[in-house]
Parts: C-alpha cells; sequence; structure tokens
C-alpha cells in the first residue's frame, strides 16, 4: 500500500506541469541529466559517468551531445545521509551550431523510515545557454553562378541570439531494500526561468517533470535482472520508456568482479534501443542504440 499511494502521488504531481531538456534514451546510465530523483543511489561514495551520443546522420551536420557529471555520499563527515551530485551536458547541430548548455547541481538527503525503506527529497538548481551562429551559413543569394561567395550580401537580417536562464529542481525518491531485491520510485521537477535573448526576444520554457521506477532483483549466484520505466511530461510531449536489463556474473573474487549486461528499452510509437556492457571491478562501460520506427527515422537514419 505504501508504493501504491506514492506512485499515485507521483503521477498526480506531475499531471500539473510539463517539461523537456537534454536527455539521453538510455537514462539509468545519465542519472543526474535524465532523472535526478536516483541522485546518490549507487554503491560506494563516489560515482564519475561520462556520455556521448551522435544523432540524425542524415543532416549536413548532426546532433552530437556530450555530458559528464559526479556524485557524492557521505562527502560531509558529520552529514553522512547528505548526497550531492553536478553535471554539465552539451548539444550541438547544424552549419549555425545551434547549441544547449547545461548545467546544474542536485542536493538530496537520505531520511530513513524502518529498516527497509528510505526516503530522499531533493533540491538543485543550474543554468542553460542557448545560442547560434550564423558566419557559416549560405544563402541562394550568395551564389555567384559558379560558387557560394560569402563576401556578397545574403539578403537576410539577424538579431543574435543568446539564451541565459536559470533552472530549479525539486523531487523525491523512496527506496525499498529486501534481502535480494531493490525497488526505487521517484519523481523530480525541473521549473525555468522566462528566457529572453539580448534583444529582448524569447519565450516561457517549459518545466520538466520525470517519472521513474527501477527494480533489481538478483535470481542467483549469476544472474540479476532489473525492469525499469521512465516517464517524461512536457506541455505538448509524452515519453514513456519501459525497459529491462540482465545481469551476468563472470567472475567473483577477492579482488576481482566482471560482469556482462544486456538491456532492451522501448520508446512507446518511437524507437527500439537495445544496449550492452561489461564492468570489471568499478569500471563500466557500454553502448546503446536507438532503432528508430516513427515517421522520422529518414531524419535520424544511421
Amino acid at each position: 500500500m505504501r508504493l501504491i499511494a506514492l506512485l499515485y502521488f507521483f503521477i498526480t504531481i506531475s499531471t500539473l506541469c510539463h517539461t523537456q531538456d537534454l536527455h539521453f534514451s538510455n537514462w539509468s546510465e545519465s542519472p543526474l541529466i535524465s532523472a535526478a530523483a536516483t541522485t546518490g543511489n549507487f554503491t560506494g561514495n563516489y560515482r564519475i559517468l561520462g556520455n556521448f551520443r551522435n544523432q540524425w546522420r542524415s543532416v549536413t551536420t548532426p546532433y552530437k551531445t556530450t555530458a559528464i557529471s559526479a556524485e557524492a555520499r557521505e562527502f560531509i563527515p558529520t552529514l553522512t545521509r547528505l548526497k550531492a551530485g553536478i553535471s554539465l551536458a552539451r548539444d550541438i547541430t547544424g552549419d549555425s551550431r545551434w547549441n544547449t548548455t547545461q548545467a546544474q547541481c542536485v542536493v538530496s538527503y537520505e531520511i530513513p523510515w524502518g529498516d527497509k525503506f528510505k526516503a530522499s527529497p531533493l533540491i538543485g538548481t543550474g543554468i542553460i545557454q542557448q545560442r547560434y551562429s550564423n558566419e557559416n551559413l549560405q544563402y541562394d543569394q550568395q551564389w555567384n553562378g559558379t560558387y557560394y561567395d560569402p563576401s556578397l550580401q545574403s539578403g537576410e537580417n539577424f538579431t543574435p541570439f543568446n539564451n541565459n536562464y536559470l533552472q530549479f529542481t525539486h523531487g523525491l525518491s523512496a527506496e525499498i531494500i529486501e534481502k535480494e531485491s531493490s525497488t526505487i520510485l521517484g519523481y523530480s521537477m525541473q521549473l525555468n526561468t522566462s528566457n529572453k535573448n539580448t534583444s529582448g526576444y524569447g519565450s516561457l520554457r517549459s518545466s520538466r517533470t520525470t517519472i521513474i521506477g527501477l527494480h533489481q532483483h538478483k535470481l542467483n549466484d549469476i544472474f540479476s535482472i532489473e525492469p525499469s520505466i521512465q516517464i517524461q511530461l512536457q506541455q505538448n510531449y509524452r515519453s514513456i520508456l519501459p525497459g529491462i536489463k540482465l545481469y551476468r556474473t563472470l567472475e567473483t573474487g577477492n579482488w576481482h568482479r566482471a560482469i556482462i549486461q544486456g538491456g532492451l528499452k522501448l520508446r512507446i510509437t518511437d524507437a527500439i534501443i537495445p544496449s550492452v556492457g561489461v564492468q570489471y571491478d568499478q569500471w563500466i562501460g557500454g553502448m546503446s542504440y536507438d532503432i528508430n520506427f516513427s515517421t522520422l527515422r529518414a531524419a535520424s537514419n544511421g
């Protein structure tokens, strides 16, 4: 009943707002950026993650997104339940070098409730910058009959575009730990200030609501399974990502541990996302690929 009540609360909250910012399909591998509610939910005291993604390779200059994040638990000796994380992400595309840069910091505090249950409210803040450049753009009026001549007038009038605005995050996660399993439910909401460029143009950026559910279960000494789901809500945008991941332990010793993993996620009405990875001791590496079956599959081919 406690889990049902929490899930009902998360869904009710999420209907009050909207969102979408930088995100990754494999959201569990980019938690601070795609699922802030999971901040600090890992084994150990520190975690550092790096992500790289390229997409839409059918266009002239495709999207490239890079991100890095770091999290820490018990980094203040007198506040052993305090958890914090910082992240930096940037994507860029097109001849206009359209790019978004996002930096944020999130802090959560673990509150135990009995032997098996704990909740972690969180808050965070960050800054987002959006900009483009028209220096490398070409226009019909710059075609001299043989080649494009950038010295010719384009006939276009551009307004400088450079948006900077603040982002605020709040959320809550709940974790239940059993002998052979653990379950995490959570939500986070990112609220954005009104964004105006240097000439006064711009609009109110939608907020983002993310709901996540993750269940890790040890089947035996060799295999573990991890079903999950993520829901993201924006003003007119809905993303539902159920998935499952299987872990197989290859070697476990006093000094070494080796695990291989394979997973499959479904972005409903959009894409199938297989993934593979390997873990050796504290190092984890992996790759995923979005097999797009939506109407955008021609543009995102490759």
